[in-house]
């Protein structure tokens, strides 16, 4: 699998953190990825210099951002970040690692933050895990043994998000794949979930099969089972062929909905006690998810094809009592949501796609996504909530210009149907990567 990220994927295999650690030496690697774009969206509000992705090239509606938007996006194909990783030598096959990732917006030279923009309001940024910590895209320490596997501690990427950047087409581009631009499915329902705080990550290889498992720990008082999560993944690799399959549950997942309001705040929110609603706060919905994800990946002379299919599932939370927090990513939060579904909520993610590389350096990938909710009922309401399908169609060109850079051009077009009848999009840009 490893040699077949080399051949096709140099830059994003740069700071993954399987290749991170392959070397036995020991020592600390300062690493990068600087990349940015010029864009325009067809609906859009105002681009966000502090949304990790600037823009949101997935569907809006239609009335409520009737205007396009032309301007530099950061990450059009991956997210712009630097961070430092580093392993001792501990002998007998026994090493210990540690990396610390943050993310970064090159366009403005800030610390990535999208809460920061939607608690603001009035522009494009929408929920993400990243949100204004140092080092938000991943902090761990751990051990890892030739015989016993790696396990490590800290903010892990979920396995969903590790899976998803090998079998995605696009290898979750931000601004040319569903997959790359929102975490909720890298998440398994939450974005807020696709990059773990307090949490234990263990893999094991067996021959072709890689094994592995996560644990979150909640870490509320008087709540044993809230705010907790855990995760199962399986990997099996022979020759030009991978396949992945993961299941995992969040129990009280916590989501930003947007800037906290009196209008919202009213409409199933619990305010909290203090918090005045308005800009510089947020609004948040519990709930709990579970998640199902097959995946796989051929390589064939120059040729590369992924698919996918993920199914979410969304429930009120177990623990409501222990949701209503007072602020997230430091942001205080106006209202908290416990009652979102009167039933459950399905959704489920296909997609399909292929790269084909027409020279040493240049290569084309044609994609397709299908995202299918179903109808539920709403808890706040008890009216139904119709269904809705979103599909996504995406042709990108690259141009590597050595290993560490490459020049890129993409366009992404959204058409929507039920309940999402007004909400389609388009986006087209070409941009400018470079690996360090």
């Amino acid at each position: 699998m490893r040699k077949s990220l080399i051949k096709f994927a140099p830059l994003a295999l740069a700071v993954a953190t399987g290749a991170a650690f392959a070397d036995d030496s020991s020592g600390v690697t300062l690493y990068g990825i600087l990349d940015t774009a010029v864009a325009n969206i067809q609906h859009n509000a105002n681009f966000d210099s502090y949304f990790p992705v600037t823009g949101n090239p997935t569907p809006v509606s239609n009335t409520a951002a009737p205007h396009s938007v032309t301007g530099m996006v950061n990450g059009g194909l991956s997210q712009s970040r630097w961070g430092i990783k580093g392993q001792e030598n501990l002998g007998n096959g026994l090493k210990a690692i540690f990396k610390l990732e943050s993310a970064i917006n090159v366009p403005t030279g800030t610390l990535s933050n999208a809460a920061l923009g939607v608690a603001n309001g009035g522009t494009a940024s929408q929920d993400s895990a990243i949100s204004g910590q140092l080092f938000s895209r991943g902090a761990f320490a751990g051990l890892s043994s030739d015989t016993w596997g790696t396990v490590t501690a800290g903010r892990n990427t979920s396995f969903f998000l590790d899976n998803m950047a090998i079998t995605d087409p696009l290898g979750e581009a931000q601004d040319f794949s569903p997959l790359g631009y929102s975490g909720s499915y890298g998440g398994g329902g939450n974005t807020d979930d696709s990059r773990v705080d307090n949490s234990i990550k263990y893999e094991y290889s067996l021959g072709r099969f890689t094994l592995g498992g996560l644990y979150k720990f909640g870490g509320v008082a008087g709540y044993t089972a809230a705010q907790n999560a855990f995760q199962l993944d399986g990997t099996y690799v022979d020759g030009p062929l991978a396949v992945q399959l993961g299941y995992e549950e969040f129990h009280d997942a916590l989501h930003v909905d947007g800037q906290g309001t009196l209008g919202t705040v009213a409409n199933g929110y619990l305010a909290t006690p203090g918090v005045t609603p308005g800009a510089g706060t947020l609004n948040v919905t519990a709930a709990n998810t579970k998640a199902l994800l097959l995946a796989a990946r051929y390589d064939w002379h120059q040729t590369t094809v992924n698919g996918g299919y993920e199914r979410q599932e969304f429930t009120n939370p177990s623990n409501p009592g222990a949701d209503h927090v007072t602020s997230i990513f430091g942001i205080p939060v106006a209202g908290v949501k416990t009652a979102q579904y009167g039933s459950q909520f399905n959704l489920n993610v296909l997609w399909i796609g292929a790269t084909q590389h027409i020279t040493r350096a240049f290569s084309l990938t044609a994609a397709t996504y299908h995202v299918g909710k179903d109808a539920y009922t709403s808890g706040i309401t008890g009216s139904t909530i119709g269904a809705a399908a979103e599909n996504y169609y995406t042709l990108l060109a690259d141009y590597r210009l050595s290993r560490q850079s490459d020049l890129y051009a993409g366009l992404m077009k959204v058409n929507t149907s039920g309940s999402e009848a007004n909400m389609g999009n388009r986006i087209i840009g070409a941009g400018f990567r470079h690996a360090f």
